[in-house]
């Protein structure tokens, strides 16, 4: 009897020792070897996408460079060398659970029947699936009467539109896709009645494959769609050193540059910009102020700059014809008189993409000026800025 509890003792011991061990294997190897093998999506932009010469590309993608860079300075070493795996939208999860990949890098919703074999990291972007309509055919899809429903095949979206389907809300069949283009490119052409896809690559992908004239996106959102970088199930270690760089990179506001790099002249939505200050608010207390193309922004959202009171350096991101900036920088020390000149600053100006006459840059205070001059914004309920005042 003593025998048999020992080897059962000595079992036991071995498997909580296998599954520590198991824990820590990939970011142990990755340690050792100084490889990590990152799955790219091929065909979602703007969040990942490949080249024709097999060049990756994309939110995602950028932001896990900047993640496997933050890795390397945790695991003591100088670098990681990085392996970029092209998987689909089918294949991308099945990389990660055959060992061929060690973190998805594309926009994949965290899901609970996911998390059955997955690991998720923190959220990166929040997104929601809306569908595109040729013009004047649909304002709503429950217009459509037995119509094809086109989606990418293997995706959160290809499951919530059968279930619309199933329980009377959408009347059509399901048309899969191996790709965005193809669908959209399908349903330009009268092939399929409406195609089902998340917002922000939707909007991507209109204007990438040059279908603004002939699809349109309507507004309604049907599910809630929230991004995180992926890895297999178990990979603790993994998940908790990627979350540790994430971290750092919200709290730096690195991500608003990411984010401007990759998808330009996108405003977040209240929650998609919660997801950066959740991970820790008390760190680094920010306000983003963008303008868009009319001058002007709605005044509930100018109410964020109320923060810039409480933080040592207030920072906004405004568009400006070249001309107007060092008006703006006269206009921010103009609002408090003891601003010293070196403490505001104009940085990193870069041309919005398309042309649009204006360019995009960081204006920087110390002091009070910058948030009274944006607070001025809504006063009385207006919604004219300094340069609109100027010009009248």
């Amino acid at each position: 009897m003593g025998k048999i509890k020992r080897a059962l003792a000595c079992g036991l011991m071995a498997a909580l020792l296998a599954s520590s061990a198991a824990e820590a294997d990939v970011l142990d190897r990755i340690r050792v070897n100084g490889l990590i093998n990152l799955g790219v999506r091929v065909d979602a932009p703007p969040f990942s996408y490949t080249s024709p010469t097999g060049e990756a590309f994309g939110l995602a993608v950028v932001l896990c460079q900047s993640v496997v860079a933050r890795l390397a300075r945790q695991l003591g070493r100088e670098s990681l060398e990085i392996t970029y795996v092209p998987v689909n939208a089918k294949g991308r999860f099945e990389a990660l659970l055959s060992d061929r990949t060690d973190l998805h890098c594309g926009p994949a919703s965290a899901t609970l029947l996911r998390r059955e074999t997955l690991d998720f990291s923190l959220l990166y972007f929040v997104d929601g699936a809306a569908a595109v309509v040729r013009p004047a055919t649909y304002s709503d899809v429950r217009q459509i009467e037995e119509g094809k429903i086109g989606v990418s095949a293997g995706t959160t979206t290809e499951r919530m539109v059968r279930a619309m389907i199933a329980k009377g809300a959408l009347d059509g069949t399901v048309v899969t896709f191996q790709s965005h283009a193809h669908g959209l490119q399908n349903l330009a052409r009268a092939r399929i009645d409406a195609y089902f896809g998340d917002s922000a690559i939707m909007r991507f992908q209109m204007v990438a494959n040059e279908l603004e004239r002939d699809v349109e996106l309507l507004p309604e959102t049907f599910s809630f769609e929230p991004y995180a970088l992926v890895m297999k199930r178990g990979e603790s270690a993994l998940r908790l050193a990627v979350d540790r760089a994430l971290s750092e990179i919200y709290a730096s506001g690195e991500i608003d540059r990411l984010i401007t790099q990759e998808l330009g002249d996108y405003r977040l939505s209240p929650l998609g910009r919660a997801v950066y200050r959740s991970t820790d608010c008390q760190t680094k207390a920010r306000a983003t102020a963008t303008r868009n193309t009319n001058w002007q922004r709605p005044c509930e959202e100018t109410k964020r700059v109320e923060q810039l009171r409480k933080v040592q350096r207030q920072t906004a991101t405004l568009e400006a014809r070249p001309e107007d900036r060092e008006e703006l920088f006269a206009a921010v020390r103009a609002e408090d008189s003891i601003v010293p000149e070196q403490d505001v600053k104009i940085s990193g100006s870069r041309r919005i993409m398309p042309p649009s006459g204006r360019d995009r840059f960081r204006l920087e205070s110390k002091t009070e000026g910058l948030s009274r001059l944006l607070r001025k914004q809504c006063s009385n309920g207006q919604t004219a800025s300094f340069v609109q005042r100027r010009q009248r």
